[in-house]
């Protein structure tokens, strides 16, 4: 039987890549991060233009701007819808700066300034990406008594409907797919047999089993053999 598994994965084309088309598969063992219904996100184009027009605004009122995202991916979405949306070339520090020059390696355009290499980039209104664990309140206050001007701070992440973050704004830029686009991509692949794995694996086997499909979560399975991985 052939056997396909997705990994951390997503449907939709970014600023940075294309997706991948879904080959057929008898046994799909699948990630279902957010394999609830109530995880339901805009198109990515709608998303890049909420983010557009925050930014805007936020310059508009003399504010200083710092978005929150994982160093490797969303950091690099980050910094490229800034370069294309809003013509702004954001201040990065050294762990996102070390990813960014892998993308450059492979041919991926970024306009960034390194902190570390630029000592100025701060002394002056700026935006900047930084790893979004780093983004919470506290900081927002350190730059504001820092540079003396105030600081709107936002991350971009899958989760923003439903948990708490530390920021003024959240927006619904995530790497995995959200429900709908999980149970398109089961469509697609259309398995015999269905494995859910890490998130609602449960909760999503369920709901493809009312949709008539042979699933179950992987956690509740004793053995996967005999299958040719493709």
């Amino acid at each position: 039987a052939t056997f396909l598994y997705t990994g951390d994965f997503k449907t939709q084309s970014t600023l940075l890549e294309k997706v991948a088309q879904a080959p057929n598969a008898e046994v799909l063992l699948m990630e279902c991060t957010y394999g609830l219904s109530q995880y339901s996100f805009p198109p990515r184009e709608q998303t890049y233009a909420q983010m557009k027009k925050w930014v805007e605004k936020r310059l508009h009122a003399g504010e200083n701007i710092v978005f929150g995202g994982y160093a490797l991916g969303k950091s690099q979405e980050l910094i490229k819808f800034l370069n294309d949306y809003c013509q702004i070339t954001p201040v990065v520090n050294p762990s996102i700066s070390l990813v960014n020059k892998v993308y450059e390696k492979h041919g991926v355009k970024l306009n960034y300034v390194d902190s570390q290499e630029d000592q100025t980039a701060l002394s002056k209104q700026f935006v900047a990406v930084l790893p979004m664990h780093q983004v919470n309140y506290g900081l927002k206050q350190l730059l504001e008594s820092q540079y003396s001007r105030k600081t709107a701070t936002a991350v971009a992440t899958g989760w923003g409907a439903t948990r708490s973050h530390k920021a003024d704004a959240c927006f619904a830029l995530s790497d995995h797919c959200d429900y709908n686009s999980l149970v398109e991509f089961v469509r697609q692949v259309n398995p015999k047999r269905v494995y859910c794995t890490h998130g609602f694996s449960k909760e999503f086997a369920y709901s493809l089993s009312k949709l008539g499909f042979n699933a179950a979560a992987l956690e509740e399975q004793q053995t996967l053999l005999n299958y040719n991985v493709i």
